[in-house]
């Protein structure tokens, strides 16, 4: 069974990792309601390692940080889904503020804007980074846009590398510093 956490319509601001290992469904208010935001103490809110996970009706803005950092790492071999969220105005570090390391990730209804990442001598990946061979990101009625990287090697608003595939439908990547998508040696974009 997956259990359900009902977030309510208010601003968290979250001081430690949530680490999520067995299927979960975090259910918000809707993004203009539910915030989820840090002021540095955090360097990614959720890691996902485990189960299939839905995270709906948030948003997580106004976060900064300095070390290695994302708003949601997808590093289990488990479905991920993101539907109508809001990740915007915020600045990371090297990562994607969504990054998916294992496994497969659906953004759907969901907007990621305006967030900047930095990286002084590594690669800074904007939007959403697909990192492994195997991994999979659909994205649906979606929108990137806004979003900047900085550093050694800069990536476009959606990347993959290493096999990865990324199917988009009905969304808008526009208005990003770099170009849309980038695809890696044996990456699919459909």
């Amino acid at each position: 069974s997956v259990d359900v956490v009902t977030l309510p319509a208010m601003t968290i601001s979250v001081g430690s990792t949530l680490g999520i290992t067995n299927p979960v469904s975090v259910l918000g208010a809707g993004p203009a309601s539910t915030v989820l935001t840090s002021a540095g103490a955090v360097n990614i809110l959720f890691m996902i390692t485990g189960g299939d996970v839905t995270i709906q009706d948030l948003s997580i803005r106004g976060v900064t940080t300095t070390a290695y950092s994302a708003a949601i790492v997808q590093a289990g071999s488990a479905t991920f889904t993101l539907r109508g969220v809001s990740i915007a105005d915020s600045t990371w570090k090297t990562y994607a503020p969504v990054t998916v390391a294992q496994g497969s990730m659906t953004i759907d209804r969901s907007s990621i804007t305006g967030n900047t990442t930095r990286a002084d001598a590594d690669d800074a990946f904007a939007g959403v980074h697909s990192q492994w061979a195997g991994t999979r990101v659909t994205i649906t009625d979606s929108t990137i846009a806004g979003n900047t990287a900085e550093g050694k090697n800069a990536y476009a608003a959606v990347t993959a590398r290493g096999a990865g595939e990324v199917i988009v439908r009905r969304s808008t990547i526009a208005g990003n510093a770099l170009p849309g998508v980038t695809m890696g040696t044996g990456s699919n974009l459909y």
